[in-house]
């Protein structure tokens, strides 16, 4: 909720500035609020302590979940704020810095499953609920496709980026802990992510632009659950790759 009113914020002042001021198109940097979907594919869940290893069958959805999130972009131009005589070549390269926050559930889907460990038994499952805050640091190109008498620089632009990134994972357990039912715990894990975008972006005026993108994002977090099993640790890892089809909204100083 926090972080929808964040957005809004954001969008209104984008807007309103955008919409009162006249500069030229593109400028050396620019700010954008992010809203979209966040969606992961079925995850093969692994659990484990020091001695003790049990994995589930490729099966658990995740729910979709609301991303949102802030850019700052840096555009190599001579232009605007922070403006430097950059060579010809680099006019259509900038540097990204996103940050992103995605909520992330899954477990009430699953059934439950036999571990092969005989002191294990049979494990359930927790209803898992938690978030995923991701920085990441985007280099990207774009290809200009329409130029106008007012935006020489380009108009209408489709864009590719990549870059590296960190991700902080949290993850609550909702009822049963494995071996421990009686807890409720919780888990963190901090994680290296690669990120690819691509996408199309228009200024809708000569200070603020709209970006719609899909982006890829890479991550195997490892959670360490502050309950464990039998006295030794849990944890509890998964491929946590996500699709992101999302909206930005920038304003270009």
């Amino acid at each position: 909720m926090m972080c929808r009113k964040l957005f809004l914020v954001a969008f209104l002042v984008l807007m309103m500035v955008g919409l009162n001021r006249v500069s030229p198109a593109i400028a050396a940097l620019s700010v954008g609020a992010e809203i979209g979907g966040n969606f992961i594919g079925t995850l093969e869940i692994e659990g484990s302590t020091r001695t003790r290893r049990v994995r589930l069958p490729k099966d658990t959805t995740v729910d979709p979940a609301l991303l949102s999130g802030l850019t700052v972009e840096y555009y190599f131009v001579d232009k605007g704020v922070l403006r430097y005589d950059w060579p010809d070549w680099m006019r259509n390269f900038s540097i990204a810095l996103d940050v992103t926050h995605n909520q992330l559930a899954f477990g009430h889907q699953t059934t439950n499953f036999i571990s092969q460990d005989p002191d294990w038994g049979t494990l359930s499952l927790p209803e898992f609920n938690g978030y995923v805050l991701t920085f990441s640091l985007l280099f990207k190109y774009r290809f200009p496709l329409i130029k106008q008498t007012d935006f020489p620089d380009g108009r209408l632009f489709l864009y590719v980026g990549v870059g590296p990134g960190i991700s902080y994972n949290y993850l609550e357990a909702n009822n049963n802990i494995v071996g421990n039912e009686s807890a409720v715990g919780h888990g963190t894990a901090t994680s290296p992510t690669l990120v690819a975008e691509s996408g199309i972006s228009l200024f809708v005026v000569k200070d603020v632009s709209i970006d719609l993108f899909f982006r890829y994002r890479y991550s195997a977090p490892r959670y360490e659950f502050n309950v464990g099993v039998g006295g030794a640790p849990l944890y509890v890892n998964f491929d946590n790759n996500s699709y992101n089809a999302a909206l930005r909204i920038a304003y270009h100083f």
